[in-house]
């Protein structure tokens, strides 16, 4: 059974809106940035960030070989769109076996988000860099 507040309150949960499906594989040795998007119905109160193996960024790769950008919010009608980018310097076998999530956390809940690769082919096994339009539409 739905309540009608059930269906009201599903609204103000945090959604991930990018990325949605498995990214082209980057390059080992590429340096690039792969970005998060979410909507929220709480600007000032969401947090955005990124997981490795269920541990900060941070604490998985101490040498900075992986970094979190800063949170970047974008107002869209009464609540924000925010972007929070992951710089890989040198993307290594270690970040492919790698479980990266997105997690978005506001008053109303909670959203995540597995970053996921497409499998590799000959012609993807060229490409410098994702291949894909990071920019919010």
């Amino acid at each position: 059974m739905c309540s009608p507040g059930a269906d009201a309150s599903s609204k103000l949960l945090p959604e991930i809106i990018y990325p949605l499906k498995p990214l082209p594989r980057p390059a080992l040795g590429a340096n690039f940035s792969v970005s998060c998007k979410a909507k929220s119905a709480f600007p000032d109160m969401t947090l955005m960030y990124w997981l490795a193996n269920r541990s900060f960024v941070e604490k998985l790769y101490p040498d900075g070989a992986v970094q979190e950008g800063a949170v970047q919010k974008e107002p869209v009608g009464t609540g924000v769109v925010l972007q929070r980018e992951l710089r890989f310097k040198a993307f290594s076998e270690q970040d492919l076996s790698t479980w990266f999530m997105c997690v978005v956390k506001s008053p109303a809940g909670l959203a995540t988000a597995t970053l996921q690769w497409q499998p590799a082919t000959e012609e993807a096994a060229g490409t410098e860099g994702p291949g894909w339009d990071s920019r919010y539409s």
